[in-house]
């Protein structure tokens, strides 16, 4: 989706909803998963090339953001977070993957056998492999969407109605 689509703003009211809960047991037991979300360009790129380039995204997000310990090598973070990912259900959302420039090593790590589940949010169309990702688009313009959203969520008369007062607005 275009810039300003709300790419971003969904995986934070994710990532938000998942941590209302009171614990991370009660978050998982409501999602069936634990995401993760990584802001791409918040990051340098882990190793271009390498086999555990999606855990080693995961370990770096978790470092900076003080999950792990910092007395361990980053080797042996690795090693946690890759059973992490095996054994606790950890969906990694990596956002704004067209702000960097590592669109090998994400499709590589999508269709590696041991990738965890996997979202990917970007503003331009990401990848040509439908075999590696199910791709979601979000309309050119919200406009095209304003009138039946209105008439799914208030009704067709009131939608209608709601929708020809703000016709010619800046709004719309």
């Amino acid at each position: 989706g275009n810039p300003g689509m709300g790419k971003s703003a969904l995986v934070q009211s994710v990532e938000a909803q998942f941590f209302s809960n009171r614990s991370l047991a009660d978050g998982f037991t409501a999602f069936g998963y634990i995401p993760l979300v990584v802001s791409l360009r918040s990051i340098s790129n882990p190793g271009k090339g390498d086999r555990h380039w999606l855990a080693r995204v995961a370990e770096t997000a978790l470092s900076r953001d003080g999950f792990l310990p910092d007395e361990n090598t980053p080797d042996q973070n690795l090693t946690l977070v890759e059973a992490f990912v095996r054994r606790c259900g950890l969906i990694l959302i990596l956002d704004g993957a067209n702000e960097v420039p590592w669109k090998d090593e994400i499709e590589k790590a999508a269709g590696a056998t041991r990738a965890p589940g996997l979202l990917v949010t970007s503003q331009a169309h990401f990848s040509d492999s439908d075999q590696l990702f199910d791709l979601w688009t979000l309309p050119a313009r919200m406009s095209a969407s304003i009138s039946p959203l209105l008439k799914h969520f208030l009704g067709e008369e009131v939608g209608s109605a709601l929708y020809e007062q703000l016709a010619g607005t800046p709004l719309v």
